[in-house]
């Protein structure tokens, strides 16, 4: 079984899991990293 989180239509979790979160600056929209969060 995969341990990905599943949202719904709006970006609720509906199972637990592991999403990946990505940053960016928001004045040039860079991007900056990215984070595993667990939900």
């Amino acid at each position: 079984m995969s341990n990905t989180a599943v949202l719904d239509e709006n970006g609720i979790a509906t199972f637990a899991g592991d999403i990946t979160v990505y940053h960016y600056d928001e004045e040039t929209r860079e991007y900056t990293s990215s984070s595993v969060e667990y939900l």
